[in-house]
């Protein structure tokens, strides 16, 4: 019961951290400079509606959650990786502290949904 309430702690911080991303990168879009043009934008688009769905059926112990999300999580890195470095500007302390807890939970999530008793929940 207790590793149920740190799991649903977790995804709920993931959830929480990304929206705050999204809305900062929203507000900042306006006064910063304009980004080139990339295939990517498409893929990280889906990516962005995919992810709050999948940490939804995470956090209600659905059966696809688990399987959305470790595909979800390799899409993020190769898109991370094509992204051209001017997608990459750190403004802030907290921006960088937000996107570490953001990749912290995301390990986090996958080290218990595949290595603690909370895998037997998604059966």
């Amino acid at each position: 019961m207790k590793l149920e309430r740190i799991f649903k702690n977790i995804v709920a911080l993931n959830f929480l951290s990304i929206l705050y991303l999204i809305g900062l990168g929203f507000f900042e879009a306006e006064a910063s400079i304009e980004l080139p043009e990339t295939d990517l934008l498409w893929p990280l688009l889906i990516y962005l509606l995919l992810l709050p769905i999948t940490l939804y059926f995470l956090y209600t112990f659905k059966p696809i959650g688990k399987k959305l999300f470790l595909p979800l999580v390799l899409i993020s890195s190769l898109i991370s990786i094509g992204l051209p470095l001017e997608y990459f500007q750190i403004d802030s302390v907290d921006q960088y502290l937000v996107e570490y807890i953001a990749a912290a939970a995301d390990g986090a999530i996958l080290l218990m949904l595949y290595f603690t008793d909370i895998k037997k929940k998604f059966i």
